[in-house]
């Protein structure tokens, strides 16, 4: 059940936030995003390459993740997008890969029963 999974505040390794605020410092439109306007045609690409395969949200519940959860929103490309919602804020998803085995697991069977 999709409640199991928990709806915690992000909590993750140091060296990985320390990474990800440089990227998002050096590149505070999302360019690193294929949903960055920049990227509009190599998505386009990527999209069409897979027009059957599911989209899966999964990018984490941080709320530093808003803005670029934005981006993947307003690029028009969604076509029913499946993911399991944060309950704190609609543009955010639970990750794919939470630490516990148990938590990934649960995961995986929730996306399976969507897509």
């Amino acid at each position: 059940m999709i409640s199991q999974i928990p709806q915690r505040k992000l909590e993750f390794n140091p060296v990985f936030g320390a990474i990800l605020k440089q990227i998002i410092g050096r590149d505070p439109l999302g360019l690193h995003s294929i949903f960055s306007q920049k990227r509009s045609i190599e998505r386009g690409n990527a999209f069409k390459l897979k027009e059957r395969a599911p989209i899966i949200l999964a990018w984490g519940q941080g709320q530093f993740l808003v803005d670029l959860a934005k981006l993947c929103f307003e690029s028009g490309n969604l076509t029913d997008p499946k993911g399991i919602p944060c309950q704190d804020n609609p543009l955010l998803f639970a990750h794919a890969s939470p630490t516990l085995q148990t938590h990934k697991e649960l995961w995986l069977n929730n996306i399976m029963k969507m897509v």
